[in-house]
């Protein structure tokens, strides 16, 4: 007998600010989900999206990698438990068929054997993540999905982040761990 797939798993119900008009955001509900790398529909999902975000910018097609590597076993680090393909949506409901026009933000996150987690990841879809706040159709996406993972993890993450990422992991209670390369940064437990 055949397993069914369940994939993307919703995982929890989450608060981001939406915009209604050009100076008034409200609360709207998005979700959680973890994507299943073995999954052909949450491959294909991830393999659209990676395509409508390929801008300089952007690691979707970083993560769709990550996740052909981890469908196939490759590059398995002895030290990695378990990695994580979470996405954000809007979508309600029916995750197991996950619509990647809906997929407002993704993450990747390593568990590994050591005194720290990592955030290998994360994204917000560059359409709704405009450098003019004021053009933004969501708010709070990254923040929405680093409380989820800070929620998940019993132990230290650590970022390398992208420098002009700096700020926003700051914001997040993420502190710099060499002052050196101040884009490699921790947030403890």
């Amino acid at each position: 007998m055949t397993p069914i797939s369940f994939k993307a798993n919703y995982l929890k119900d989450t608060t981001v600010l939406e915009r209604k008009s050009p100076n008034n955001y409200c609360d709207t509900d998005v979700s959680i989900v973890e994507l299943d790398p073995k999954d052909k529909r949450d491959m294909y999902a991830l393999g659209n999206v990676a395509c409508k975000w390929s801008t300089k910018h952007s690691y979707g097609l970083n993560i769709y990698n990550d996740a052909l590597d981890e469908k196939s076993d490759q590059k398995k680090s002895s030290e990695i438990y378990k990695k994580h393909f979470y996405a954000i949506t809007s979508q309600d409901s029916n995750y197991k068929h996950l619509e990647d026009r809906k997929i407002l933000g993704l993450a990747v996150f390593s568990e590994i054997d050591g005194p720290f987690n990592v955030l290998d990841w994360l994204q917000i879809s560059p359409s709704t993540n405009e450098t003019q706040s004021c053009n933004r159709k969501y708010k709070n996406l990254g923040t929405a999905i680093v409380n989820f993972i800070k929620g998940t993890s019993d132990k230290n993450i650590y970022v390398d982040s992208d420098i002009s990422a700096i700020d926003f992991y700051k914001k997040n209670g993420f502190n710099s761990v060499n002052s050196k390369y101040p884009s490699k940064m921790m947030w403890n437990a």
